[in-house]
């Protein structure tokens, strides 16, 4: 259902592993919270395939289940069949994606483009093809820059596409802090990129430090491991450790 005119499209994520980590966290709490209640255990099992199906549930492959149809891409609402959900390439070769879905959402749109004549019926199959290509030659005609600044206090769900440069230093990332730099990190810095929640508890987190030079917990591990100091101090002479 990812694709564009060339084919299956590679995502920039991988969906797959993030999707199961979250699944399985989730498994894991409600299973302590349940033993936690009723005192009891139970054995979960997390599929990584399991978990990226059930996402079609947030999708219109749904639809295809529960009409018992078989929609491809570009016959469903969030793979290009709509107007309004689509991603459009600016005067600059750059890219705006819009998602004015809703009523309100795309009134405001259409008032913002000076285009009222294209507020009704925008959800009808007959008139996607015109509205697509109306748009299309509307956004060819600006550059992106010209079109944020143009929705910059508009609310209509229009974004730029933006670059792994631009996103870093997106002022929501800045605000949100979603990249910090290691409290005892190396003397050029090391960034690292933050946990997307925000705990009243949760101050600084361990993790806020850089993680430790080779060899840094050597000594204390073989240590505990029982070697006595003498017998580390040769094997570092004898080039061991």
């Amino acid at each position: 259902m990812t694709a564009n005119e060339s084919g299956p499209a590679l995502p920039g994520i991988l969906l797959a592993d993030v999707a199961s980590g979250l699944a399985a966290v989730i498994a894991i709490l409600m299973g302590l919270l349940h033993r936690e209640k009723g005192g009891q255990g139970h054995y979960i099992d997390v599929s990584m395939f399991d978990v990226l199906f059930s996402w079609f549930s947030l999708t219109n492959v749904v639809e295809s289940i529960a009409l018992d149809t078989f929609l491809t891409r570009g016959e469903t609402t969030f793979t290009g069949k709509l107007a309004c959900y689509q991603v459009y390439k600016t005067k600059d070769n750059q890219y705006v994606s819009l998602g004015a879905l809703e009523q309100k959402f795309w009134e405001q749109f259409c008032a913002t483009i000076g285009r009222e004549d294209l507020r009704d019926g925008y959800l009808k199959e007959e008139r996607q093809a015109y509205l697509k290509e109306e748009l299309k030659q509307m956004f060819a005609s600006k550059e992106k820059d010209e079109w944020v600044n143009l929705f910059a206090d508009k609310d209509c769900c229009l974004e730029p596409v933006k670059s792994v440069k631009e996103s870093l230093s997106d002022i929501q990332v800045l605000a949100r802090r979603l990249i910090f730099e290691a409290s005892n990190s190396p003397e050029r810095g090391m960034k690292q990129i933050n946990q997307p929640f925000k705990s009243s508890v949760l101050k600084d987190p361990p993790y806020y430090s850089s993680p430790p030079s080779l060899g840094k917990h050597t000594e204390s591990i073989l240590l505990e491991l029982g070697f006595s100091p003498k017998e580390i101090g040769q094997y570092r002479e004898k080039g061991v450790v």
